[in-house]
């Protein structure tokens, strides 16, 4: 088995020994996301809704780039700044899924990068054959 990564010009400028999604064994991994929009070229300004709603896009970018889509992730982490941002965080996460959800473990840290207020990664199996996508 092998490694392949999953590189989508996400954040120009910030650069690092990792992949924006690696995939190995039927299983696809993303990095952390952050809140930054690709379109607009800066971290999303804004409530944490906002923020979570722009990771779960760039996680949906790498994903389906992976040769997965959103259906197939089994489990995510968030890292928030704030506890009491959870049930807000929770709420804009789950327009990202269909039920039943993956699972999901929720984190608060001391900091973040960029001052954002979360940041969540992904884990999804790349089945063998996708149903064709709508547009």
């Amino acid at each position: 088995m092998s490694r392949t990564a999953v590189d989508l010009p996400l954040y120009p400028g910030f650069e690092g020994p990792y992949s924006q999604g690696a995939a190995g064994g039927g299983i696809l991994y993303t990095s952390g996301q952050l809140p930054f929009d690709p379109e607009a070229g800066r971290i999303v300004d804004g409530p944490v809704e906002a923020q979570v709603k722009m990771c779960m896009q760039n996680i949906e970018r790498i994903v389906v780039s992976g040769g997965s889509n959103m259906d197939c992730v089994i489990r995510c982490c968030v890292f928030a700044r704030r506890y009491a941002d959870f049930q807000a965080v929770s709420r804009a996460y789950a327009e990202a899924f269909d039920e039943p959800y993956p699972a999901r473990t929720f984190i608060t840290v001391a900091d973040l990068p960029e001052g954002v207020d979360v940041i969540i990664e992904a884990v999804a199996f790349v089945p063998e054959s996708l149903p064709a996508q709508d547009d």
